[in-house]
């Protein structure tokens, strides 16, 4: 197994159909939960533009989320889905191995030290 793969799918919402689409997402999530591969999925919203939705995922194998989305398109959940898209969504897919890595330091014990 490789160190997995962060899915990134970024939908552009028709404004009267984004509460609905959140929801549509939300309620796909515990058949996406049982595939093969799946990780872990999150559904952000932009603090920018409200209709901007950024679904971020893990799976273990790019073609783990292949064969899930052809799943989806074979249910019909992606033509639901794409009606309430004003364009298509942006799909990118990252190697979970970082190039580069940082972390903020523990705050927590800075506190402790300066109370001391």
């Amino acid at each position: 197994m490789s160190g997995g793969v962060l899915v990134t799918v970024t939908w552009r919402i028709k404004p009267e159909l984004a509460d609905k689409c959140i929801e549509t997402l939300r309620g796909m999530f515990p058949t996406t939960r049982l595939k093969k591969g799946f990780r872990n999925i999150r559904l952000l919203r932009s603090d920018v533009d409200p209709n901007e939705l950024i679904l971020v995922q893990e799976w273990d194998e790019v073609q783990n989320h292949r064969d899930y989305m052809q799943f989806r398109t074979e249910t019909g959940d992606m033509a639901k889905l794409m009606a309430m898209t004003v364009s298509p969504p942006q799909l990118g897919y990252w190697s979970l191995n970082p190039l580069a890595a940082a972390q903020a330091p523990r705050r927590a014990g800075r506190l402790r030290a300066w109370l001391r």
